[in-house]
């Protein structure tokens, strides 16, 4: 909220007296009653009066000395108020000054204050977003680790399957080997016949191979024959 800006009092006018005014130009004095009474005139059309006594004209002059003490009173009680009614206006001035320095001050607080609501509602954003996020990876998280807890079921499942592979394996080798060597021992007169006909074989035909092969050198060498001899150059003596 905007604090309202002071208003300042007009300064208060004094109300004519009998005395003249403390500036400005003096205002005429008008006698009092006692004084009037005193002098023995009211106004310069009066009646006419007696002259005065020598008693008569003193005690008006003490009349008119305590009418001087009292303007002269008034005056400056008159100018007192001034000077404080002066001082008042200039205390008023300087708290509107402050007054109006605490309003820009109020104003620019505001100013900050938005932009800080700003950023707080950018900030409120990012949170929401962030919680989001967190929320999507909780649940990734629990599904990863029901993945996790049926792997390791599986993982459990396929260790008992290979402990027993590795149980079974030794035995079922050895009913293997077994089988095989009293099968070879059941066939070994056939293996034996069939190793020594291939033998035999294998020598048959390499002993024929070497034989043609001689026989076509042999014919090879009486095909070509001799060359012709050269012929000896005659001598001359």
């Amino acid at each position: 909220t905007v604090t309202p800006e002071p208003t300042v009092a007009p300064e208060p006018t004094i109300a004519p007296g009998p005395g003249p005014e403390p500036s400005g130009t003096p205002q005429p004095i008008v006698p009092e009653p006692p004084i009037v009474e005193a002098v023995g005139f009211a106004a310069p059309g009066g009646p006419p009066a007696g002259p005065p006594t020598r008693e008569a004209l003193l005690a008006q002059l003490e009349q008119l000395r305590g009418a001087e003490a009292a303007l002269s009173a008034q005056r400056e009680a008159a100018a007192a108020q001034r000077a404080e009614l002066a001082g008042k206006l200039s205390s008023t001035v300087s708290q509107r000054d402050q007054l109006a320095a605490q309003r820009v001050r109020l104003q620019e607080g505001r100013a900050q204050l938005a932009h800080a609501r700003e950023e707080l509602d950018a900030g409120r954003g990012d949170l929401v977003s962030a919680r989001a996020e967190l929320q999507q990876a909780r649940l990734e998280l629990a599904n990863a680790r029901e993945e996790l807890r049926a792997g390791r079921t599986d993982l459990v499942t396929t260790r008992g399957q290979l402990q027993e592979l590795r149980d079974a394996v030794p035995s079922a080798f050895s009913t293997s080997k077994d089988a095989y060597l009293a099968e070879i021992d059941a066939r070994s007169d056939r293996i034996e016949h069939a190793f020594q006909s291939g033998l035999n074989a294998g020598f048959r035909d390499l002993y024929i191979l070497f034989a043609i092969t001689c026989a076509l050198t042999l014919a090879a060498l009486l095909l070509v024959g001799r060359g012709p001899r050269p012929h000896a150059e005659p001598t001359t003596d």
